[in-house]
């Protein structure tokens, strides 16, 4: 590729990030901000039921836990767990299954570490497992 359509290229690429940033209207950022909702926001916790800081809960081989239970239409927004475990492929060994309106099947089951996109070669990369 010659250096004047690389200028060109370059050109209609900042052309069109800048313009996209000049179509946002900052004067209705803010007015948009409070407005009625009509939900409930909810929240699952593993927390330590006792008052104590056991923020955990273990998982025995060949156990099932259930981390949300609740009707009605949802929304996830937030996901977070936390997993200790010395087996070097417990991201495939943990399976994450969901069910909707009371499935006998799950919409997805897939292990934890594919569903987020994690790969144990990518960890030890970062230097997350050793």
């Amino acid at each position: 590729m010659n250096l004047k359509r690389c200028c060109l290229l370059a050109s209609c690429s900042i052309f069109v990030l800048s313009y996209a940033t000049l179509a946002q209207d900052p004067t209705s950022w803010l007015s948009n901000l409070p407005h009625a909702n009509d939900y409930v926001q909810k929240r699952a916790s593993s927390y330590d039921r006792s008052g104590g800081n056991a923020d955990s809960r273990p998982i025995a081989a060949g156990e099932t836990i259930v981390l949300l239970d609740d009707n009605g239409p949802g929304l996830i927004s937030h996901f977070w767990t936390t997993i200790a475990s010395d087996d070097p492929h417990h991201l495939k060994a943990l399976v994450l299954r969901m069910y909707w309106d009371s499935e006998a099947t799950p919409s997805v089951e897939t292990p934890i570490g594919d569903f987020f996109g994690l790969q144990i070669k990518f960890l030890r990369q970062m230097r997350v497992l050793e």
